[in-house]
C-alpha cells in the first residue's frame, strides 16, 4: 500500500530496485541530492517515478547503450593570463603548446568567455571548459557545470608572487576560483591543481613560493572547516571537512614550464577520477536520440524546434525524459517548465554562453566603440535606426548601465546565432538582465532614455549604499554577511534581479520600485525598503522604514524580503553559510559611527530551520539596554502579543 517513497539527500544510495515497476499503489518517488545513486543515474531519478520507471522499460526493451555516458566535465579555470588554453592545447595534442598574447594587445585573444575543447583521455572523450579567466565571465560556471565536474586551478606562479602577502595571494589565484564550485556543489571531490611558469624564476626561488602557496591554501581550507563545523550530515563526508585531505592532494598537483609537462601523470590523474564518478550506463534508444541531436547535420541550427524531434521519433514516450536527462546532466539546455522557451532545445551550449559577451565583457569600451565604427557595415535593409540614434542608444547604456530594448535585439541579432526573442527570454531566466521596463514605469531612478523599453543589467551597475535613503528616517535593518566560501560576484547581481521579481510582482502591493546604481527602493503604502549590497565584504542589506502604528507590517515585510533572498540563492548556492546581524533602530536613528547589533537573533533560528541553512552560534547582543526604556514601540492596538513575543531585541530595547 506504498504511495509514497522518499529517498531524498541519502549519500549511501547505490541504485533503486526496479521492482518499482510492480508497485501498482506507488504513486510518487522523491529522490534529490543522492550523489552516490548510479542505477538509474540522478538525473533520471530526480524526475520522478515516471522517468524510473520509463528507464528500467527501456533498459528491458531495448538493452543498454554499448557506450557508457561520459557525465564529467574538466573545469579549467585561473587568473587571466594564467595559461589555461595552452594547458588544454598541450593536453589535446600530447606535446606542450603555448598560446601566446600579450596582455596589452587593443583585442585581447585570450578565452571570450569559455571555449569548449574535447581531450581523450583514456579511450573516454572528456569536455575541458576552458574558461574566460577575467572576472566577467564568472557567471559561466554554474551555467554550464553540474555536480559531476573535475575543477582544475591553474595557477600562474608569479601571479601568487606578486601579491601584497601569501595569504591574499593564495586566496586571490586559487581558494576564491574553488568557492564558485564547492559553494554549489559541496560533494566536489579534490581538485587538480596546475602550477605554471616554472621556469620563470631561479629553481630554489619556485620551490619556494609553491610551499609557500600551498602552505597558505591549507589554512584557508582549516579555516573553512571551522566555519562549518556544523554542516549537514549528508555534506561531512565531503574532503573539504575531513582533517586529514589536503586541499591540493600530492598526486594532484603537477608543476608546468614552457617546455615540459608529465602527460602520464596528469592522463592518469585524470582517468582515475573518470572512472571513480562517473559512466553511467543509459538505455540504447537514449543513447540514439542524444547521438541524433548532437550529430553535424543538427549542428548547423542553434536551436532544435520540439516539434520537430516529436516528428523525427515519431513522438515517442521517452524522448522528454531523454531531454530532461541531458538537460540535468549539462549536455544542452531544455527549458520544459518556461513556457515561452519550451518548445527548443538548445543543443549548442557555445551558442546560449555567447549571449554572455553582451553583457559581459572586459573589454566593453573597445567592443563599443567598435560596434559604433562597424555600425553603418552592419545594418541590414530592414533597420529603421540611424547611426546617429544607434550612438545615443550605446552612450545612454554606457552612461547608465540600462540597455534600450532596440540596441539589446541589435547586438543579439548579429553577434548571437539565436534570435532576439529567445535570447533575451534565456537572459532573464538566468536572472541576468531585468526587464523590459516601459518608460511609464518608476522603476529606472533618475534616468530618461530615448527607447520605449530598457532593461537593467545588474552586472554592469555600479554599486550604491542606501540610496535615497533619509538616516532621520526611522528603520528596521538586517545586514546578511555571506561567511566561509566567497560567492562570485554575479551571486549578488543575480540576488538584485530577484529582488525586483519579488517586487514587482503581481500579488506583491507596491506603489513603486526604482532602481539606482544596484541599490533598489520599493515605496509601499506605509513604508520603503531598500537593498543593497557589497560582493567585496560579501554583504547584502536590507532595511525597511519604520512607523510606529505600523511597526509589525514593516516587520512582516523584512521578514518576507530575508527568507525569500536566501531561498532562492540556496537553490543554486547550496553551501552558502549566512550570518545576520541585526542592527539595533536606535543607533541608526541617531547615526551611530558603530551601531549596537545583534548577531544571529532569535528571528534568524526559524529562518534558518525552514531553508535549511547551517547551524549559526548562539545570540550575540552587542546593544546596551536601557532599564529604564518606555514600553516597546510594538505594543499597539494593531498589534498582538504573539508580535511582540518575535519581535527582535533591537526594536523592544532601544539602546542608550
Amino acid at each position: 500500500n506504498l504511495r509514497k517513497l522518499v529517498l531524498s539527500s541519502n549519500q549511501k544510495l547505490a541504485s533503486v530496485s526496479k521492482m518499482l515497476l510492480d508497485m501498482a499503489s506507488l504513486e510518487e518517488v522523491e529522490c534529490f541530492d543522492c550523489q552516490t545513486l548510479n542505477t538509474p543515474p540522478t538525473a533520471v531519478a530526480e524526475q520522478g517515478l515516471s522517468a524510473i520507471r520509463q528507464y528500467f522499460r527501456d533498459i528491458e526493451l531495448f538493452g543498454e547503450s554499448s557506450s557508457r555516458m561520459s557525465v564529467t566535465t574538466a573545469a579549467v579555470l585561473g587568473c587571466k593570463m594564467a595559461g589555461k588554453s595552452s594547458f588544454i592545447q598541450s593536453m589535446k595534442h600530447r606535446r606542450r603548446q603555448l598560446t601566446t598574447r600579450h596582455q596589452d594587445a587593443p583585442f585581447d585573444e585570450g578565452t571570450k568567455v569559455f571555449d569548449v575543447e574535447p581531450v581523450e583521455i583514456d579511450g573516454t572523450e572528456m569536455r575541458m571548459f576552458d574558461f574566460g579567466g577575467d572576472e566577467a565571465y564568472h557567471v559561466t560556471y554554474q551555467l554550464t557545470l553540474r555536480e559531476h565536474c573535475i575543477p582544475i586551478i591553474v595557477v600562474n606562479i608569479l601571479h601568487f608572487k606578486a601579491a601584497e602577502n601569501p595569504h591574499d595571494g593564495a586566496e586571490k589565484v586559487a581558494f576564491d576560483w574553488l568557492s564558485h564550485f564547492y559553494v554549489a556543489n559541496p560533494t566536489l571531490g579534490p581538485p587538480v591543481l596546475i602550477i605554471t611558469h616554472k621556469d620563470a624564476l631561479p629553481e630554489e626561488e619556485f620551490y619556494s613560493l609553491k610551499k609557500s602557496f600551498l602552505s597558505e591554501c591549507e589554512k584557508l581550507k582549516e579555516k573553512i572547516a571551522r566555519l562549518n563545523s556544523e554542516v549537514d550530515e549528508k555534506w561531512r563526508a565531503s574532503f573539504l571537512f575531513d582533517g586529514s585531505k589536503k586541499l591540493f592532494q600530492d598526486d594532484n598537483v603537477f608543476v608546468l614550464s614552457n617546455k615540459h609537462m608529465n602527460f602520464r601523470a596528469i592522463q592518469e590523474c585524470l582517468s582515475e577520477k573518470l572512472d571513480h564518478q562517473c559512466r553511467e550506463v543509459i538505455p540504447e534508444n537514449w543513447d540514439r536520440i542524444l547521438r541524433h541531436i548532437t550529430s553535424p547535420q543538427m549542428q548547423a541550427e542553434s536551436c532544435i524546434e520540439i516539434d520537430t524531434l516529436k516528428e523525427f521519433f515519431h513522438n515517442v514516450p521517452e524522448l522528454e525524459t531523454v531531454l530532461r536527462y541531458a538537460h540535468l546532466r549539462g549536455k544542452l539546455f531544455w527549458y520544459y517548465n518556461v513556457e515561452r522557451l519550451s518548445g527548443y532545445v538548445f543543443h549548442k551550449l557555445e551558442a546560449v554562453i555567447g549571449l554572455l559577451k553582451i553583457v559581459f565583457d572586459h573589454q566593453e569600451e573597445t567592443i563599443w566603440t567598435t560596434r559604433v565604427n562597424n555600425f553603418e557595415l552592419e545594418a541590414g535593409e530592414d533597420d529603421d535606426m540611424s547611426h546617429d540614434e544607434f550612438k545615443q542608444l550605446v552612450n545612454e547604456f554606457r552612461g547608465s548601465r540600462i540597455m534600450s530594448d532596440r540596441l539589446l535585439r541589435y547586438v543579439v541579432q548579429r553577434e548571437c546565432p539565436i534570435s532576439p526573442d529567445l535570447a533575451i527570454e534565456i537572459l532573464l531566466q538566468f536572472r541576468l538582465i531585468y526587464g523590459p521596463v516601459g518608460k511609464e514605469n518608476d522603476v529606472i531612478m533618475g534616468q530618461s532614455h530615448a527607447d520605449d523599453k530598457v532593461y537593467l543589467i545588474p552586472s554592469l551597475a555600479g554599486h550604491s549604499d542606501d540610496m535615497g535613503l533619509n538616516s532621520h528616517i526611522p528603520r528596521l535593518r538586517v545586514d546578511i554577511k555571506f561567511a566561509g566560501f566567497t560567492l562570485p560576484r554575479y551571486a549578488y547581481h543575480q540576488m538584485t534581479v530577484s529582488i525586483l521579481n519579488h517586487f514587482t510582482d503581481e500579488k506583491v502591493v507596491t506603489d513603486s520600485v526604482a532602481v539606482y546604481n544596484g541599490a533598489i527602493i520599493r515605496r509601499g503604502k506605509s513604508w520603503t525598503c531598500w537593498f543593497s549590497h557589497d560582493h567585496i565584504s560579501n554583504t547584502i542589506r536590507i532595511q525597511i522604514s519604520l512607523q510606529p502604528h505600523t511597526a509589525h507590517i514593516s516587520w512582516d515585510e523584512l521578514l518576507t524580503v530575508t527568507e525569500k533572498l536566501l531561498a532562492e540563492t540556496k537553490m543554486t548556492w547550496k553551501f552558502i553559510r549566512p550570518e545576520c546581524h541585526h542592527i539595533c533602530t536606535h543607533c541608526l536613528l541617531t547615526d551611530a559611527e558603530q551601531p549596537g547589533k545583534v548577531t544571529n537573533p532569535k528571528f534568524w533560528k526559524t529562518i534558518q530551520r525552514k531553508l535549511s541553512l547551517p547551524a549559526a552560534p548562539e545570540e550575540v547582543c552587542r546593544i546596551k539596554v536601557d532599564d529604564d526604556s518606555s514600553t516597546p514601540c510594538l505594543a499597539t492596538r494593531n498589534n498582538s502579543q504573539a508580535h511582540r513575543e518575535h519581535a527582535p531585541v533591537a526594536l523592544l530595547h532601544p539602546c542608550k
